[in-house]
């Protein structure tokens, strides 16, 4: 393999475009075993495989163009039906894709790629060559299904008729079960029947053994005398049954000369399977618009980020140098035209950072879509049956925060599944469903990202968790005592903490959450966990839209100017002299403020960072903010307003021997428009220490 310049226009684009393409024949792997694909499903399959065997011969890599050719091979071996998919098949197509990510790895490090793929093609080509299966167990299709059926002697083309559903139909359907499948039947009757209204109710019967009948045409049929009841009989039904079952039902009335069924939707949540993994992904609806797109280099984008938040903190400067002249030159001509361009200025610095925010925003499919095989895999390894869930792909975030969410989602997932579920046999004795159900969702909550992992496993058990903190020396039993069910579950965030009873490959080692919450504290997320032993567990994690320019709230304290960030405010409130002494008290070495009937801890901000130790028993300003569970207040000098802030990191010059040194509390700072730094208060590391 000739070596690339990994920065090269051509390489980058070939590895951006290849790296999508894998991920979409990988999806489309999981809908062909999960029985939801389509002939359709097989030639997107092939055309992708062709583009990579393509655009890899061009750039001269050999291993990826062997691989892909082998596997294009196979796919035209399947769509014209001399070799049918099996469970063998699908699992060396997933080889497959296991091999192009290898290869795609090294490739994207300017690496040559270390594995031997020489095995599985050898493997591929001997099945191409047999043209034979593994295994007798055919995965059909849903077009196969269909044309099994309608492809018999009794049974007309399925092209011949229209199988459809009509707009009264569809609304008839719009509040059908989505764990059910709804077909659509046409029953053409022989000419010469006697009494086909008897023959319709005969029909509906049989088929209400196996589901409910949505919708029949004609609607009064049961009136109807033979003149008037034309040779077709319409029928919509829900059902867990497939076409075979369906065919058997309406086959055993006679004089029946024809009949049409075609499947119009599909179960969205999976009955039990033998599979050891259902996916299954819900999507709001949306009026699909026309868009056009380009790429563009990621590295313009941040610095068009970057001059965007130069633009703010100018304006911000000219807003204040236009606040300050109309306060001394009150009636002068340029004032007023000045004052009445600053707030189109205004409008446009808004809309201009909105629209480069939204350049920055992916959806989170980018991520969500990698989860479905790690927990097929995951699944069968454990022998376990899993319902996987995917929710709320299409919901945007920042690109900078998209990335770091891999490692700690994954985290949790793994987890779930090897410890959170319980086996199939468990699951029998506790009468639960044989198939467990995984949830990831994402969505939209005000300023926020919520992601939420649930599972309908086996709970989080508090005894054992106090048992393990205990042991551990994390706390003495008479203070768990005082501590509610979801702040002792919090303890799972310990380093090192795990309730699991044995280590296995895959999780146990209580290393995984620790650095899930620290991941998502750089991230200002926060991750809560709601549980309930032998029900489920709930992960949520709340995560801020974008990292780069943010609402605050101004303190000054001294010389010094925080900010601390809108999304962590609860609330913000003054206390005068009397209020002071009843509100704000001293238990131990700590001071409490009384809110909400409740006493939570206090953080006087100008002691704290060292900036001023003026106390005043006349007023105080109180800002309550939260994290996570927790919840304090923090004792402020001056209120100076909110403000949209630009945020700059101070990663490089903190640390040790660093050129700030150690600064805890700090997570960056922003340059405010009379020239000022404002230093923005990390919650999060607050609530740690």
């Amino acid at each position: 393999m000739d070596k690339f310049n990994i920065n090269d226009v051509y390489y980058s684009m070939f590895l951006e475009e290849t790296k999508e393409q894998i991920e979409k024949i990988e999806q489309d792997l999981l809908l062909l075993e999960n029985g939801q694909g389509s002939m359709e499903t097989i030639n997107d399959i092939f055309r992708m495989a062709h583009s990579i065997k393509g655009a890899s011969a061009t750039m001269g890599f050999e291993d990826m163009e062997r691989l892909s050719h082998s596997l294009e091979n196979l796919l035209s071996k399947i769509r014209d039906k001399e070799i049918y998919i099996d469970v063998n098949i699908l699992n060396l197509f997933f080889k497959g894709i296991d091999g192009f990510k290898h290869i795609h790895q090294s490739l994207s490090k300017g690496e040559e790629c270390l594995i031997d793929l020489n095995d599985l093609i050898e493997e591929i080509d001997q099945i191409v060559e047999s043209g034979k299966n593994l295994s007798k167990e055919q995965i059909l299709l849903d077009d196969e299904k269909a044309s099994e059926l309608n492809s018999r002697d009794d049974i007309h083309d399925i092209e011949d008729v229209e199988l459809e559903l009509d707009d009264h139909e569809k609304e008839l359907c719009e509040n059908i079960d989505l764990g059910l499948k709804l077909y659509k039947i046409i029953i053409v009757m022989d000419s010469n029947t006697k009494m086909k209204a008897v023959k319709a109710f005969l029909i509906v019967n049989n088929l209400m053994g196996i589901g409910d009948i949505v919708a029949t045409n004609p609607i009064d049929f049961e009136q109807l005398s033979d003149e008037d009841f034309e040779n077709l009989f319409k029928i919509v039904i829900a059902t867990h049954s497939e076409y075979e079952e369906i065919y058997k039902n309406i086959n055993s009335i006679s004089e029946i000369e024809k009949i049409f069924i075609k499947k119009v939707r599909d179960s969205k949540k999976q009955v039990k399977t033998p599979k050891n993994v259902k996916i299954v992904e819900k999507q709001e609806n949306f009026n699909k618009k026309k868009i056009s797109t380009i790429r563009i280099d990621v590295n313009k984008i941040d610095k068009l980020l970057n001059l965007v938040g130069e633009f703010i903190i100018d304006k911000e400067a000219l807003n204040q140098i236009g606040d300050e002249l109309k306060r001394k030159y009150k009636g002068d001509d340029l004032i007023r035209k000045l004052a009445a361009m600053l707030p189109h200025i205004n409008y446009i610095g808004t809309e201009l950072q909105e629209t480069v925010m939204s350049t920055r925003m992916l959806s989170l499919e980018h991520i969500f879509n990698r989860f479905p095989r790690m927990v097929r895999d995951l699944s069968q390894k454990c022998e376990k049956d899993i319902n996987f869930v995917i929710e709320g792909k299409e919901t945007e975030i920042d690109r900078g925060i998209i990335e770091e969410l891999v490692d700690p989602l994954t985290h949790i997932l793994r987890n779930a599944i090897d410890h959170g579920f319980e086996t199939i046999a468990e699951r029998k004795i506790k009468q639960k469903e044989e198939v467990g159900t995984l949830k990831l969702i994402g969505k939209h909550e005000e300023n926020n990202v919520v992601i939420e992992i649930e599972d309908d496993g086996k709970g989080i058990d508090i005894e054992n968790i106090k048992k393990k903190v205990i042991e551990r020396n994390l706390a003495r039993e008479e203070e768990l005592q005082n501590l509610s069910d979801r702040e002792i579950m919090n303890y799972i965030f310990e380093p090192g903490f795990s309730t699991a009873k044995e280590v296995t490959d895959i999780s146990g080692r209580g290393v995984g959450l620790n650095v899930v919450k620290e991941n998502i504290s750089k991230l200002n997320g926060i991750i809560e966990i709601k549980s309930e032993k032998g029900i489920g567990t709930k992960f949520i994690i709340k995560l801020p839209l974008t990292l780069a320019i943010i609402q605050a709230l101004l303190i000054g304290e001294g010389n010094c100017t925080f900010a601390i960030p809108i999304t962590s405010i609860i609330e913000t409130l003054r206390l005068k002299e009397d209020e002071i002494g009843e509100k704000i008290h001293v238990v131990g070495d700590f001071e409490v403020f009384d809110w909400r009937d409740q006493a939570i801890p206090i953080v006087r901000i100008g002691e704290y960072f060292g900036a001023s130790r003026e106390r005043t028993n006349k007023k105080v300003f109180i800002v309550v903010v939260g994290y996570s569970e927790k919840r304090f207040a923090l004792i402020v000098n001056k209120l100076l307003g909110e403000q949209e802030i630009v945020i700059k990191s101070m990663g490089a010059f903190i640390g040790r021997d660093k050129l700030l040194g150690n600064i805890k509390g700090i997570s960056g700072v922003s340059v405010l428009g009379d020239g000022k730094f404002a230093h923005i208060v990390d919650i999060a590391s607050l609530t740690r220490s």
